[in-house]
């Protein structure tokens, strides 16, 4: 890739970085609050969480067919067969985890379990079950599991980027209070109980967005390297994300401790253990070969 090619690259995603800077300022600042309802239709709400939700899905899915055809060439019939399965159980195993996490309040709410429009929805989880529907379907039917993997995690970044801003407009996973120059201003009705009194928050959705572009930027840039083992692309995700992840939970207060961790932390450090080795491993098969 030509150095002129990058540095275009780098000046839209100033020009992005900057739009969406102003584009946040007046919400930041309390002087407009976020509404969660985009589309009223004869009493039928359309929310944003939904539509970003699925925003992210189809940005990430047109993103896998563009790399399929240019760099990968899985065949179209497969390929569209496996990214069906592994959307599925994405959404399934963050909604399941979530559910399951809080399951003290949905134990007495059992018909809002399926209310995914409303949020409520687990990273871990959508890893954990989109990972297990790729492998099961990429299995079944014959495809290169490494590089599936491969090919889906180049994306995974972009389409979190997307969905975070349904927290915002939820006025949801924001961190504590604080006067930072950032701070978000969230509505008391938002607001826990124990922090009533303050009126701007960090906003660890967007903290965790610019992480997860980061990382997109880096998988980019690490595809194109020449020295990169199947599989690499997919397991370096895992260990940077969950790095990233494990930094932004100490500013968040809605996540559930278990002991002197977060339970999202935990989890971040499981995958790092598992992926830090494996990655070595990859990388000396890769050597040897």
């Amino acid at each position: 890739m030509s150095k002129t090619s990058w540095w275009i690259k780098l000046a839209l995603g100033a020009i992005f970085t900057v739009g969406i800077t102003w584009w946040l300022r007046p919400y930041f600042a309390g002087e407009i609050l976020p509404n969660p309802v985009w589309l009223n239709w004869g009493g039928l709400e359309l929310r944003w969480y939904g539509l970003l939700i699925t925003l992210a899905v189809l940005a990430c899915l047109g993103l896998v067919f563009w790399l399929n055809r240019r760099f990968f060439h899985f065949p179209p019939d497969p390929l569209f067969q496996i990214l069906v399965w592994t959307v599925v159980g994405g959404i399934l195993g963050a909604r399941i985890l979530f559910v399951g996490i809080e399951w003290s309040y949905y134990a007495n709410h059992l018909n809002e379990i399926w209310q995914i429009r409303y949020g409520g929805m687990s990273i871990h989880g959508a890893l954990i079950g989109g990972a297990v529907a790729l492998w099961a379907s990429a299995k079944v039917l014959r495809i290169n599991i490494p590089k599936i993997f491969d090919l889906i995690a180049l994306t995974l970044p972009l389409g979190q980027a997307i969905g975070r801003f349904g927290n915002f407009f939820n006025s949801e996973a924001f961190g504590g209070p604080t006067n930072l120059p950032w701070r978000m201003y969230i509505s008391p009705e938002f607001r826990p109980s124990e922090f009533l009194s303050s009126n701007f928050f960090h906003p660890t959705f967007l903290y965790e967005a610019i992480g997860d572009l980061v990382i997109f930027g880096l998988l980019w840039a690490w595809f194109f390297s020449r020295h990169r083992p199947a599989g690499s692309l997919a397991v370096a995700y895992l260990v940077i994300y969950s790095s990233w992840r494990f930094v932004v939970e100490y500013f968040r207060i809605d996540s559930m401790h278990v002991g002197i961790l977060t339970l999202a932390q935990w989890g971040s450090i499981a995958l790092v253990l598992v992926g830090i080795p494996l990655l070595i491993y990859l990388h000396k098969k890769h050597g040897n070969n």
